[in-house]
């Protein structure tokens, strides 16, 4: 039998049936990834499902971290700055940007900046400490500054359980630095760009 379009023509193939049965595949696939990497199964089968999805959801920026709501959920907050040192000799700190201060729509807008700077620090990122810290350089620069080091700092904070005494859980009292540690530093060469 002969392809035939809407107006009976001979030889032109109806593609949109392939095109429907692509994005059918595409979001079945995107509700399947997201569903296996949120299955609280045992181990290794959560290992297995989650380095078969882990790779596309990065990629596409589709990765939930439930970890909050697992049987261990983190006990510090992570947050990181830099320590710049410019030819002159002045050392400047830049902090990256917090939630703090911010709405809850702006909250849920820079989300994903918040999950990227709570991840860099850790050590199976560190193929992205040299470009972090070459792009705080290059903010400085562009403030026409002459940045010559950069470092990388990581600042956790205790989070209190909470089982403990309501002033200790209040977030206008005092945190508790656990460790403020430079965890990579960059040199940049005089003259050149970071």
């Amino acid at each position: 039998m002969d392809a035939r379009d809407k107006s009976g023509e001979v030889g032109v193939p109806d593609v949109r049936g392939l095109g429907r049965l692509a994005v059918g595949a595409f979001v079945a696939w995107h509700v399947i990834a997201i569903v296996c990497a949120g299955l609280a199964l045992p181990e290794p089968t959560r290992g297995w499902l989650i380095s078969a999805v882990g790779p596309y959801l990065r990629a596409t920026g589709c990765w939930e971290v439930w970890d909050m709501f697992a049987p261990n959920p983190p006990v510090v907050n992570t947050r990181l700055s830099a320590r710049v040192t410019l030819a002159s000799g002045e050392v400047r700190l830049w902090r990256f940007p917090g939630l703090d201060g911010l709405s809850m729509s702006q909250r849920t807008l820079r989300q994903l900046d918040r999950q990227w700077s709570d991840r860099l620090s850790r050590p199976e990122n560190a193929a992205a400490w040299p470009d972090a810290a070459r792009y705080i350089g290059r903010l400085h620069a562009q403030q026409g500054l002459e940045p010559r080091r950069v470092e990388l700092i990581r600042e956790q904070v205790d989070i209190p359980p909470m089982a403990a005494p309501e002033e200790q859980r209040s977030r206008s009292g005092p945190a508790v630095t656990r460790r403020k540690m430079c965890f990579f530093t960059l040199e940049l060469p005089a003259g050149a760009g970071p």
